[in-house]
């Protein structure tokens, strides 16, 4: 991590299973991701050269590096909550969760730029960007706005 990138090294990816390939992510463009990678790296004690990704022990603890099913794992368990907390019962919200996958975000993502069939991602972000203010507006906030 440098004041301006994150280089991060993937040992294995779905484009490349047999040599490691590195990721840039610009501070300047994704600021509350490096404040999260920072704090997670300061609790976690995380050394340069070493797992980003690690397992967080149910009971307390932080272990070393994730399996590979380890973060849908924790998605889907995630989800089982968010679920449960908006008051799906527990085995309906297993069932909403399974139906998540790696390919998910993925997926969204192709679907959306194929049927705005633009040029560029460069506008779909301006959508994007647009959509999440109108979610965020402060008229949204119980007892405010006109």
């Amino acid at each position: 991590m440098t004041d301006d990138a994150l280089d991060l090294q993937l040992l294995r990816s779905k484009g490349s299973q047999e040599k490691p390939v590195v990721v840039v992510v610009d501070r300047h463009h994704n600021p509350h991701a490096f404040a999260a990678i920072e704090r997670w790296i300061a609790h976690a004690g995380i050394q340069p050269g070493t797992a980003l990704f690690r397992r967080i022990h149910p009971r307390g603890g932080i272990g070393e590096r994730i399996t590979a099913d380890g973060v849908g794992r924790a998605v889907k368990a995630a989800l089982v909550r968010c679920y449960v907390m908006s008051g799906v019962d527990k085995e309906k919200a297993r069932q909403l969760a399974e139906r998540y996958s790696g390919h998910s975000g993925r997926v969204g993502f192709v679907v959306v730029a194929s049927t705005t069939r633009h040029r560029s991602l460069q506008m779909i972000k301006r959508y994007g960007e647009t959509a999440d203010q109108r979610l965020r507006a402060p008229h949204r906030l119980p007892g405010v706005g006109l």
